[in-house]
């Protein structure tokens, strides 16, 4: 899915260093084609990749709308640098204006993709926890499940024993934004209603009160 980035990155260096001699409109026009094909290629996948993960449209649809503005900038661009355009208004079309547009949706696209696959935090993510609490961002961390021995028979079952360990094992796959199986473990409605393969837990009988989702 990154290849058609490659190609339009390439594309546009050349493009600049280019600029005053244009001695390689052709070269580059090649390279604006070949992220077209690929970016096409990467808006199928990722839609397929949507449907089989359980994301839900809302999470992805920036996402997938501007990949394909990508791939229709790219179309247009090597249709603006190579004599095979006879249609009038691509030809009057900006080239400058053709890649900074490019620029930009690369940019964006690519940022909401990482938001997508690692979370809207990836990019403070490395950040040491000295410099994430300073500036009061960061992903809240969940504790692991204890119990202490002098007060063990106070602790409630579900917040401090279930909780926890849904949220960090599970949560992560079967949240609001990610469906996987149509099942979300974050709040008392998602457990109860279950997902694609049915109750997840039936009331009053502990044998079948279990998590039957992948």
């Amino acid at each position: 899915m990154h290849l058609p980035i490659g190609f339009i990155i390439a594309a546009l260096l050349l493009q600049w260093y280019d600029r005053k001699n244009k001695e390689w409109s052709k070269i580059i026009g090649l390279l604006f084609q070949w992220a077209f094909i690929f970016a096409t290629i990467a808006c199928i996948s990722g839609y397929l990749l949507y449907k089989g993960e359980g994301y839900s449209f809302d999470t992805v649809k920036f996402h997938l709308w501007l990949g394909i503005l990508t791939a229709l900038f790219s179309l247009l661009m090597y249709l603006r640098l190579t004599a095979s355009s006879k249609i009038e208004f691509i030809k009057r079309v900006p080239v400058v204006l053709l890649s900074f547009s490019l620029l930009f949706l690369i940019s964006f696209t690519g940022h909401l993709g990482g938001n997508i696959t690692h979370g809207s935090d990836y990019l403070i993510e490395p950040l040491p926890n000295s410099i994430k609490s300073l500036l009061g961002v960061g992903r809240e961390v969940y504790e692991p499940p204890t119990l202490q021995e002098e007060n063990w028979e106070e602790a409630i079952l579900y917040t401090d024993l279930v909780q926890p360990i849904l949220n960090n094992r599970c949560v992560s796959c079967h949240n609001e934004k990610k469906e996987k199986g149509e099942l979300r473990l974050e709040e008392e409605n998602g457990i109860l209603k279950g997902g694609e393969s049915g109750l997840i837990i039936e009331p009053n009988d502990p044998e079948k009160a279990h998590c039957t989702q992948d």
